[in-house]
């Protein structure tokens, strides 16, 4: 997973749009799906074997990396809906949990973890800058980002992001049952 991993971060050079998708990816089924589709696209924009050689010819051609990004932004409608059925089936798999007369312990211990590991990083870099190095600041800041992260996306699964959001996730709904 590390060299597609990597492979798929310096296609993200060229389309900028594929960190959006890989981080908004929750499970591993679907990020192996969407990486194998953009290697795919590359290499054949590209006619290439190996990845190192895809990217070399997407970095010395500027018409294969507009190829490349136009692709990718082609693409994105693809990979919108890929990511709204993996949170439609959790929404799902909630509202069964919350019909049964259960709680999804699971998803509140995972909030809860997330905020107490922002509280204690917040909590850390308050009370201790002084006595511990920039470098471990950096470090702390960055792991708080991360839990501040998770927050953020179960505050946008619990409640939606927007009306336009629940709309859409509704339209590609009822397209998914015809």
């Amino acid at each position: 997973m590390i060299p597609l991993l990597s492979t798929i971060l310096s296609l993200s050079n060229f389309a900028p749009i594929i960190q959006k998708w890989i981080q908004s990816t929750s499970n591993d089924h679907d990020l192996d799906h969407i990486t194998s589709m953009i290697i795919g696209i590359a290499q054949k924009i590209t006619k290439s074997k190996t990845h190192d050689d895809m990217l070399k010819e997407l970095q010395e051609s500027k018409i294969l990396a507009s190829k490349f990004q136009d692709k990718m932004t082609k693409m994105d409608e693809k990979i919108q809906k890929i990511i709204l059925n993996d949170r439609k089936d959790a929404r799902c798999r909630d509202m069964s949990l919350i019909q049964a007369g259960k709680i999804n312990k699971r998803a509140d211990f995972m909030v809860v973890c997330a905020a107490i590991g922002l509280l204690i990083c917040l909590v850390t870099i308050g009370f201790f800058s002084h006595k511990i190095s920039g470098e471990a600041i950096g470090i702390i800041s960055t792991i708080a980002g991360l839990f501040g992260s998770c927050l953020k996306d179960a505050y946008g699964f619990e409640f939606g992001s927007s009306r336009g959001s629940k709309e859409k996730d509704n339209v590609l709904y009822r397209k998914s049952l015809f």
